[in-house]
């Protein structure tokens, strides 16, 4: 076994895998001349396009960050507008609620003071009306209770 793997490596050794010669040399100039033109009309343009679409993309995410932090500290500023439009809106509110209130009180006294003084006018004319009732009728009480009693009990009484 060892004897037919020395006697392949002579073999090997006396007839060459590759034989370099001139075609060697073309081959190599034919791969310089398609790496050249390849480079120019192929690997150039699809990595400059390439670029610019990585510029376009980074561009955008960029701006779509500028763009976030902005609409962020915009919603802040317009959150704090408002809650300090509610407190304004609340402290108005809280005033006209007092200003109401008073302006109620005093249409209610104005109310109750204006039924208190028609009341009492009411009363003293009810009063001037049985005093005058009584002043009017007091002459004839006597005269009075004995035709009511004649029509409560239906005969004549005596006085």
């Amino acid at each position: 076994m060892l004897m037919t793997a020395i006697s392949t490596v002579i073999a090997a050794a006396e007839h060459p895998l590759l034989d370099l010669d001139w075609t060697v040399a073309l081959q190599f100039g034919i791969f310089l001349l398609m790496l050249l033109v390849l480079s120019q009309l192929l690997f150039k343009p699809f990595l400059k396009v390439h670029e610019q679409r990585q510029k376009a993309t980074e561009g955008a995410r960029h701006e779509a960050a500028v763009m976030t932090d902005k609409a962020t500290a915009d919603g802040v500023i317009y959150e704090d507008k408002m809650s300090k439009a509610r407190a304004k809106a609340l402290e108005e509110r809280a005033v006209l609620r007092t200003e109401t209130t008073k302006r109620e009180r005093e249409i209610v006294a104005t109310g109750r003071t204006a039924a208190e003084q028609h009341l009492e006018k009411t009363k003293q004319i009810i009063r001037d009306a049985g005093d005058k009732a009584r002043t009017e009728l007091a002459p004839r009480v006597t005269e009075l209770s004995l035709e009511m009693a004649k029509k409560i009990l239906g005969r004549e009484v005596r006085s």
